[in-house]
């Protein structure tokens, strides 16, 4: 969860800043959902590696001890 609140976070900050550089300075508009834009990067961030442990958690819970120990 950690990974997905750091990364989300970062993707947020960087996607509402590159949006607002571009509404400012190249389309000559003005950009008020930087705060939005943050939400929205937390928030599909942390679904996102949810999402994903949980699927690697259920294809770790049906492989054997002996599975396992082959793999590696």
């Amino acid at each position: 969860m950690m990974v997905g609140l750091v990364s989300g976070a970062l993707a947020g900050l960087f996607s509402g800043l590159s949006a607002w550089v571009l509404g400012r300075y190249v389309m000559d508009i003005q950009f008020n959902a930087f705060g939005q834009a943050l939400l929205m990067g937390v928030s599909f961030g942390v679904i996102a590696c949810l999402a994903s442990g949980y699927c690697f958690q259920q294809r770790i819970q049906k492989a054997t001890a002996i599975e396992c120990l082959r793999e590696a």
